[in-house]
């Protein structure tokens, strides 16, 4: 009887402890998923890019070698998709125009980010969720 109990209590931990740990899995927040996209447009590391504030559902995002306190990017994440908007009319082009696209992998903890360019077919990154703290 005992050692029924002892296995039974031993199961019980293991999934306690199983579960636990699924739920400390991080998840790519909204600010991530604007850096990938916004890193992927400009052909940049998304280290150099600084989320600088957030109103509702909208997301700012400036290069972090130009004035850190004002936003040069609007980002909204919608399910599969991120928008970009430009502030200043001369840095709209084709870079930020258009759709961008992304899938996480959450057991790999990485995000691809795709685009379709005229001409050249789809620009595709894969960014790891390190890369986008």
């Amino acid at each position: 009887m005992k050692l029924k109990t002892i296995v039974i209590s031993t199961f019980v931990l293991s999934l306690t402890a199983a579960s636990a740990q699924a739920s400390v899995v991080k998840r790519f927040t909204d600010r991530e998923i604007c850096k990938a996209g916004l890193a992927m447009a400009l052909n940049k590391s998304p280290q150099l890019i600084n989320a600088v504030g957030v109103t509702g559902a909208n997301i700012f995002l400036a290069e972090k070698s130009r004035n850190r306190d004002d936003w040069e990017y609007r980002c909204e994440v919608n399910k599969e998709t991120i928008q970009l908007d430009a502030r200043n009319n001369k840095r709209k082009d084709v870079l930020v125009d258009g759709i961008i696209t992304y899938n996480i992998n959450k057991s790999k903890k990485v995000i691809e980010v795709k685009k379709k360019r005229k001409g050249t077919g789809i620009n595709r990154k894969i960014y790891r969720l390190n890369e986008l703290n």
